[in-house]
């Protein structure tokens, strides 16, 4: 089975740099806001990095019903399960 490692084109992304100041309780709640979803996102970021597409158009049969396709089969180094990627051209071709 070939395999297709997103580290081999991935491209290092600039995130924004985390509001700090001296005495952490003197932080705005909105600049805390900001803090979480900044590292939620290098979090998710660094995860995407480690995923391994093994299939392609890959057929899901339905019962009673034709057969779907996936776009792409993947999973995520280091994690269980696989994930279903579709890949959508334009909003006209939305399920």
């Amino acid at each position: 089975m070939k395999y297709f490692n997103y580290r081999n084109i991935s491209e290092e992304v600039e995130f924004p740099k985390l509001i700090e100041k001296e005495k952490p309780w003197e932080l705005e709640p909105s600049e805390i806001i900001f803090n979480v979803i900044i590292s939620k996102y290098k979090e998710l970021w660094e995860e995407v990095k480690l995923i391994n597409l093994f299939g392609c158009e890959v057929p899901l049969k339905k019962s009673d019903d034709s057969t779907m396709r996936a776009d792409f089969l993947a999973n995520f180094e280091g994690l269980n399960g696989i994930a279903i990627i579709e890949l959508k051209k334009s909003t006209q071709t939305e399920r």
